[in-house]
């Protein structure tokens, strides 16, 4: 028999498992998206500002690690195999196939005719239930959340900011204009409490000029 059903088979799992990866990995990239904007968005308010078009540079990177990574990883045949055997009630039917597709010493044998009739009636069924199952990806929760953390972050960004490091530099110089109205409070103590005693020695004269007057009249 013609291992064309078999590759079939197998053609079609890789195909649905590749959109599976695709798919599986949009979601990561729009969980790290959302991180990304969420961050961005801190540190604009909180540490330094940022601009709306770096943090969206920033926010694609995870986009392009997870395309890169779903087409360098390919789907393997073994994987295929497999994976039909388990959800397309394969019954181990096309792993074994695939193991012995290129032993020339099971041709012709009864066990490998009866495998390959087997796998020939059942590919039809086993592609019909494979065209009816859709891809078991959540995505739509992490595409919604990185739409609308983008959207609060382009909002946040055209608001004035008031970095920690300006913060910290206020009041840092706030000890000193305590410390210099602190010097100038005392100064001005030191000075009344001169001027007080001074008062007295003015006073002094005054009060001894009568009485110097009044003794040579005795």
């Amino acid at each position: 028999m013609s291992a064309r059903p078999l590759q079939q088979v197998l053609g079609a799992v890789g195909r649905h498992l590749q959109r599976a990866r695709l798919a599986a990995a949009a979601r990561q990239a729009a969980w790290g998206s959302a991180l990304v904007m969420s961050g961005g968005t801190l540190i604009h308010l909180a540490v330094r500002p940022l601009t709306f078009g770096g943090l969206c540079a920033a926010a694609l990177v995870p986009w392009v690690i997870a395309l890169l990574q779903s087409l360098i990883t390919r789907v393997r045949p073994a994987e295929c195999a497999d994976w039909a055997d388990r959800q397309l009630g394969g019954r181990s039917a096309f792993t074994t196939a695939l193991e012995h597709a290129g032993d020339k010493r099971s041709i012709n044998q009864p066990a490998q005719v009866h495998l390959e009739e087997w796998i020939a009636r059942t590919a039809p069924h086993s592609l019909a239930l494979l065209a009816a199952r859709p891809l078991e990806v959540r995505w739509r929760e992490p595409i919604i959340t990185a739409l609308v953390c983008s959207a609060l972050a382009a909002g946040l960004l055209q608001l004035p900011t008031h970095p920690l490091a300006d913060a910290t530099t206020a009041s840092g110089t706030l000890p000193d204009r305590t410390a210099d109205e602190a010097v100038t409070t005392v100064a001005s103590t030191d000075t009344a409490a001169v001027s007080t005693t001074r008062v007295p020695a003015m006073i002094a004269p005054l009060d001894r000029s009568p009485e110097t007057r009044a003794q040579p009249a005795r």
